[in-house]
């Protein structure tokens, strides 16, 4: 997972230190089970309401092969919500111009569809 990211200057620094991209995948497959475990119930499903998290749905599926994922498609809702409750914190957003706000909603909802449909219909389900 974290090594389709990497500069070779940076794959080259983590294996100069031994660190192997088996070594940093166990390393977030422990972090992510922390956090799911302390920010949901007992219950043997969790549900995370978290649209760019389908963006990582391909690496969260290697590290948790029994995730499923269910893509609610509303970018509209989403972009109105987040103008009106002011979040700023998405770059490359300028809540003041709705349009925009909207074709770039598009171009992400459009990636996070392609990824949906590379996992298959029995790990993730898109719903528009």
């Amino acid at each position: 997972m974290a090594e389709s990211k990497q500069s070779p200057d940076e794959y080259k620094r983590l294996s100069n230190a031994k660190i192997t991209p088996q070594l940093l995948n166990n390393a977030l497959k422990n972090f992510l089970s922390e956090i799911i475990t302390k920010s949901s119930t007992n219950s043997s499903v969790a549900c995370f309401v978290e649209p760019l998290i389908m963006r990582h749905a391909s690496q969260i599926h290697k590290l948790f092969p029994g995730t499923r994922f269910l893509m609610l498609e509303d970018s509209e809702h989403t972009i109105c919500s987040l103008i009106r409750a002011g979040v700023a914190t998405i770059r490359g957003y300028s809540y003041k111009d709705y349009m925009t706000c909207m074709h770039k909603a598009y171009f992400i909802l459009r990636n996070m569809r392609r990824i949906c449909t590379h996992l298959g219909i029995h790990k993730c389900i898109s719903y528009s």
